[in-house]
């Protein structure tokens, strides 16, 4: 795809939102989508219907999660996210440091659940950065608790956990 293309779509959640977002610019991160977005451009150059851009429904993105993943497509392209790949961030702070405010406050204030599922979504579009982003801000929450802070943030039954000693992290 070129550098300057405009090829909007639509995207429909699991809770029938829409959101319409550059097809171009989505193709450049996720490697799931960029195939469909190719085929849809193939389509509609020669089959054009006026006022009906092409929708992809993503049965297991809810709309809020879908509406964050497409906030950080779009910063991401504006601006590419520095690399979190084999990066110790033992802190919000060094998170705050490593990949700028933008992307720390799109998953700053998400709870754990909030969190997965974005997890989920940004692995099934196969978008790593966000991927990372999410790992990484998961990893700073957890490494600031003791094991059972961790099994509560989690939300996994403590009966299914075998007996462990408390660690403290916080050092």
């Amino acid at each position: 795809m070129d550098s300057h293309c405009d090829f909007p779509i639509e995207l429909l959640s699991k809770d029938n939102e829409r959101f319409q977002t550059n097809g171009c610019v989505l193709a450049k991160v996720s490697t799931v989508m960029k195939p469909w977005i190719e085929d849809q451009r193939q389509l509609h150059s020669r089959h054009t219907v006026a006022n009906e851009l092409p929708c992809f429904p993503l049965h297991t993105i809810n709309g809020r999660t879908l509406a964050i993943v497409l906030q950080f497509v779009e910063c991401h392209h504006q601006t590419p996210m520095n690399p979190l790949e084999n990066k110790r961030l033992s802190n919000r702070s060094m998170l705050l440091e490593t990949v700028g405010h933008t992307f720390a406050a799109m998953v700053d204030d998400l709870t754990a659940t909030e969190l997965v599922a974005l997890a989920n979504a940004a692995n099934f579009l196969d978008i790593h950065p966000l991927l990372h982003l999410v790992c990484a801000k998961m990893a700073t929450i957890l490494l600031q608790q003791d094991s059972r802070g961790i099994v509560r943030t989690l939300g996994v039954s403590e009966s299914v956990i075998p007996p462990f000693p408390v660690i403290d992290n916080k050092h």
